[in-house]
């Protein structure tokens, strides 16, 4: 991995379905998680699922 590379990010967009992970994807790109998010949102039971996009820095991937 190149030194240009270490700053960058990836973007994990996670989907839970009653208390259990259901759905893990990650991306280069916040935009296209965000976008997966607001997907999973309008399909969920806002009752009982969640989804969150979390940002991991490649920097601290050992």
């Amino acid at each position: 991995m190149s030194n240009n590379n270490i700053n960058e990010s990836l973007w994990i967009a996670v989907k839970v379905e009653r208390g259990f992970p259901a759905v893990v994807k990650c991306f280069r790109n916040e935009k296209l998680a965000l976008k997966l998010e607001r997907k999973w949102r309008r399909e969920m039971n806002l009752d009982y699922d969640e989804t969150e996009v979390f940002e991991v820095s490649l920097k601290d991937i050992n």
